[in-house]
């Protein structure tokens, strides 16, 4: 018996005998190794009530047992108190247990947390007693290194011999490694008596790994140009609540008045159907000159883990051609476009697309057809509907209406190869006399 006297703590520094010729080591507090036929080794009684135990080698109970015919380890028990302070190395073993309170425990700490930076932490981690509230007096304390990725931070395993038992608080303060604002998270654990066990602590919200592609169809895009996505998933917090998701897609090149991205990883605690909101930023514009805006969606998510997520925000747009075949057509640049959807019955009014929105494209320009000087054309870019088209060219001369054309049923047909609608047409009379004595005249 070691300790257990009323104000008795004993400091001891213990080791295990090994026999170098034969390499089976002994225990540090028990039995010797047993090399022997037939031979029943116990331990006997081991007690260790209090003070403080430094085992630099081996067991505490049997020793290391060489199988021979008829020998084993049996009998005996040991009984270590909470009250020990114990360093054993974590290869050794204690066995027989009785009343021990002593255990190999294997934590493993998972962090959530969409505020971390992607990164390597200092991890300082303090075990308390559940009733130490103000965190005075840790039971153990250790540290390491927390990396993290896609708001989830992990350590490597941490096993250690610990002697307390119940429900536990554990804090983990983290440090950036490179300097700059940390973050303190704690969480709770319920520690077996006496039993090795493997432990999994999770702090913050329990999160699943998500991976997602985005597609953004808008007019604002500017062909051949890079942009940053930033997406923010879920609300935003009020003071002291929990921030939403914000995960970025970088250097994506827009093409066909559309982006599409590859796919991103990230962990949340997110479900249901989730709001979302992109801002969609040029790369290399300063001021004024950035072509920035933003757009919104919703993502639906289930509380597991989800690799093949996909969000398309706006509806892809295809070319629409609108032709003028007159001898009155020039090249302008202040053209206006209306569209309006239709809906499904007659007498609903139609809904007029937005393209400060992005809801479709128009660069405002009737361009000549350098081929044939009596055509011009203007290019829109539109989601595939039918709709009531006003269309303004501000050439007086044109048409019959001061330039301005109304084509009430229009379809724009989905596919790269686009819609060509005629807006006017204008048969020209020949001017002049046609004089049939001339001979040779021939139409066709």
């Amino acid at each position: 018996m070691i300790g257990g006297t009323e104000g008795e703590a004993p400091n001891i520094a213990v080791s295990s005998y090994n026999n170098g010729e034969l390499g089976y080591p002994g225990a540090a507090i028990g039995t010797g190794w047993n090399g022997v036929d037939g031979l029943q080794l116990s331990c006997g009684d081991i007690r260790i009530l209090s003070g403080s135990v430094e085992v630099t080698g081996g067991n505490i109970g049997y020793g290391v047992l060489k199988p021979l015919p008829g020998n084993s380890m049996k009998g005996g028990s040991v009984t270590i108190s909470e009250e020990v302070q114990l360093e054993l190395p974590l290869e050794s073993k204690i066995e027989p247990r009785g009343d021990c309170t002593y255990g190999k425990k294997t934590f493993r700490i998972t962090a959530y947390d969409n505020q971390l930076p992607d990164g390597t932490y200092q991890a300082d981690i303090s075990l308390y007693r559940e009733n130490d509230t103000g965190k005075d007096s840790p039971v153990y304390q250790t540290k390491a290194e927390m990396t993290v990725s896609g708001f989830r931070g992990t350590i490597p395993d941490i096993i250690q011999w610990i002697g307390h038992s119940g429900n536990m608080q554990i804090v983990v303060e983290l440090k950036p490694s490179g300097g700059g604002e940390g973050k303190t998270m704690d969480g709770r654990v319920v520690l077996s008596k006496g039993k090795d066990e493997a432990i999994s602590v999770t702090l913050g919200k329990a999160a699943y790994q998500k991976t997602m592609d985005l597609t953004i169809h808008d007019g604002r895009l500017k062909n051949d140009k890079n942009y940053t996505l930033t997406v923010q998933l879920g609300e935003e917090a009020s003071e002291g609540g929990t921030a939403p998701d914000v995960v970025t897609y970088s250097s994506k090149k827009a093409s066909g008045y559309q982006i599409k991205t590859d796919k991103v990883s990230w962990y949340t605690p997110l479900s249901g159907v989730v709001p979302v909101s992109v801002q969609v930023k040029e790369e290399g514009g300063e001021g004024e000159n950035t072509n920035s805006f933003t757009v919104t969606g919703s993502l639906s998510m289930e509380s597991k883990e989800e690799k093949n997520l996909s969000l398309t925000i706006g509806e892809p747009l295809y070319p629409v051609r609108f032709h003028f075949y007159s001898s009155k057509v020039q090249a302008a640049e202040r053209v206006s476009l209306t569209a309006g959807r239709l809906a499904g019955a007659a007498s609903e009014a139609p809904v007029e697309l937005k393209q400060n929105e992005g809801q479709f494209a128009f660069d405002g320009k009737l361009t000549i057809d350098a081929e044939a000087g009596n055509h011009a054309y203007a290019l829109a870019y539109l989601p595939a509907r039918n709709y009531r088209f006003v269309i303004n060219t501000g050439i007086t001369e044109l048409g019959s209406s001061d330039g301005s054309f109304t084509l009430d049923n229009e379809t724009v047909k989905a596919g790269d190869a686009g819609t060509d609608i005629t807006v006017l047409n204008e048969a020209e009379a020949l001017e002049g006399e046609l004089d049939l004595f001339l001979g040779n005249i021939s139409f066709s």
